[in-house]
């Protein structure tokens, strides 16, 4: 998917938005960014201090929370899911 402005090219919701709401941002959501924020917030632990935990920059955990991130390296969520004390699949898992 290719990102124009604030939505995402191609998407028919996008763009009946986008001539109703110029402004709207619509971020794709994931099992990634709804189970990262979950387990997080689960653990008490702000962005900064997973980032700390996980060694990884709390800008990462940030565009994964918000659906702002690209793509996102194997080993990231390793190191995410070590400091979370999950496994990678629970972070992957789409939720019921």
């Amino acid at each position: 998917m290719q990102r124009t402005g604030f939505l995402v090219r191609g998407n028919i919701l996008s763009r009946v938005l986008t001539r109703q709401y110029p402004l709207l941002s619509i971020s794709p959501v994931t099992p990634i960014n709804v189970n990262l924020r979950r387990f997080r917030d689960a653990a008490g632990l702000t962005q900064m201090q997973l980032s700390e935990r996980a060694g990884v920059r709390q800008a990462t955990i940030s565009d994964l929370e918000t659906g702002n991130a690209e793509r996102i390296a194997f080993s990231t969520i390793e190191k995410l899911c070590r400091a979370l004390s999950i496994k990678p699949g629970d972070l992957l898992e789409l939720s019921r």
